[in-house]
């Protein structure tokens, strides 16, 4: 029996035949610092500038975003691109008139995509727009006119009853924000509540859908010490409630990002500034729907390389939760974390020095289901305007191996972003010529191939085609 070996791109790896045994990679792909890729960065002139955002993975397995400046018009773009770095097109430049400004999207079951600028429209304070994936069919649904919210700062999503919720940043009865509902047609816009400042908050962020189909989200001031706090309203919005107020030391101030919920029904958030050990360092904390065991279990920064000005956080299939600091990080241009199921804190990635990497992260990542994370930071890359990045952990290939009757069959596997790589295999290492073997096919984050031999040894590698 021989261990497993793994390789990044370019080293090769031995089996030997024949063997009976089933291989399993003994490293623990989440446990691992994470490597970036640079998928695209924005020059203005066209494409867009500043990508605050970030990206969402869309039903056909592209990834769409917004820029909130830039494009033919001045007035920000909304583009799509793949998930390997190509493809990059720009479906809408933002104007004046119907909207300018935007943030980010979410993609209803209809198949459409949606979202808020945060200036524009026929008011000039905002406008709520659907477009479809290829560009055509831009709408602008409904145009705020400060009485029921102006200035939409955060995303939209689309909850569980096919109904578009948001937040509006300033406007209504004390200008300190709404939160909204509307149909997918733009239909039934309905304020749902108005914030006076306190003690409910104002300036409401991000809101989020619960497991119990109650929505919750932060607003990020107001409320006693005007350090923000965090609600739970009823999506008819007949019940709105206050579930906590910040104080800024030691429990966090300004919750200004939206809210993940655990696999342990738990609420996760985080908060931009206060904490424990630096005023302005922010806060990852836990609570539950009630309001009760708040415990912050992260103040920022805490360790060496850590973020500070906590962001959005994301939830990966397994449960593991990572989030952005906008600034900090081993080179002061941010960073991401990440708190496993064990509610271990370990710093997964730290932007290098721009350019070309990226900084000033704030958009949340967005699980992939290919193994990897994608986001966006809002400045960075070449022309400073902004990068799409991907991260995921070192690419490693495994292996099952099995001999019958003379036949011996080797499974090999990767992860699915890496889908420009595929297996192939020589006799010896000096051989120039490698042979590419089955075609890989996808199961959910995973790419299979299959190899059948008769030989006693062999070499495989992972590789892109020449």
């Amino acid at each position: 029996m021989f261990p497993l070996l793994t390789t990044r791109k370019g080293r090769t790896i031995l089996f030997r035949y024949p063997t009976i045994f089933l291989l399993a990679c003994a490293i623990t792909a989440r446990a691992q610092k994470l490597n970036e890729t640079i998928l695209y960065g924005f020059t203005n002139s066209m494409d867009g500038n500043y990508p605050v955002g970030g990206v969402i993975h869309g039903q056909d397995d592209s990834l769409y975003g917004t820029t909130s400046y830039g494009g033919t018009n001045g007035f920000g773009t909304l583009f799509k691109i793949n998930r390997d770095g190509n493809g990059y097109r720009v479906l809408r430049h933002f104007d004046s008139a119907t909207g300018s400004g935007p943030n980010g999207l979410a993609q209803a079951t209809n198949g459409l995509l949606y979202g808020a600028t945060t200036s524009g429209g026929s008011n000039s304070v905002g406008a709520i727009f659907s477009i479809n994936t290829n560009g055509t069919s831009y709408k602008q649904l409904h145009a705020f006119s400060t009485s029921d919210g102006a200035y939409p700062a955060y995303g939209l999503f689309c909850a569980s009853n096919g109904v578009i919720y948001g937040t509006a940043s300033q406007g209504g009865i004390s200008n300190a924000g709404t939160a909204f509902r509307m149909n997918l047609d733009g239909s039934g816009f309905q304020v749902l509540h108005q914030y006076t400042n306190s003690p409910d908050g104002a300036s409401p962020a991000s809101i989020m859908q619960a497991a119990d189909g109650v929505l919750y989200g932060g607003a990020v001031s107001g409320g006693i010490s005007n350090a923000g706090i965090v609600f739970r309203l009823t999506t008819n919005g007949n019940s709105y409630s206050i579930l906590r107020l910040f104080t800024n030391s030691p429990d966090g101030a300004n919750p200004e990002a939206n809210f993940v919920q655990g696999k342990d029904g738990m609420l996760y958030g985080t908060t931009v500034f206060g904490g424990a050990t630096y005023i302005y360092g922010g806060t990852l904390f836990k609570m539950n729907t009630n309001g009760g065991s708040y415990a912050v279990l992260h103040s920022f920064p805490s360790i060496a390389g850590d973020g500070i000005n906590a962001d959005a956080l994301t939830i990966t299939a397994d449960g593991t939760i990572y989030g952005v600091a906008a600034n900090s990080g081993a080179s002061s241009s941010g960073m991401v974390f990440r708190l496993d199921t064990n509610g271990n804190y370990t710093v997964a990635f730290g932007f290098g020095t721009s350019p070309p990497d990226g900084r000033n992260p704030v958009a949340a990542l967005t699980d992939g289901g290919d193994g990897a994370l994608y986001g966006t930071a809002d400045h960075g890359g070449t022309a400073d305007l902004g990068i799409v990045y991907r991260l995921a952990p070192p690419l490693q290939l495994s292996a099952q191996i099995s001999s019958s009757a003379g036949t011996n069959t080797s499974v090999f596997s990767w992860p699915a972003w890496a889908s420009g790589y595929g297996v192939r295999t020589s006799a010896t290492l000096s051989n120039t010529t490698w042979t590419a073997i089955n075609a890989p096919v996808r199961s959910g984050s995973t790419l299979f191939t299959t190899n059948k031999s008769t030989a006693l040894k062999a070499f495989f590698r992972l590789q892109t085609p020449p």
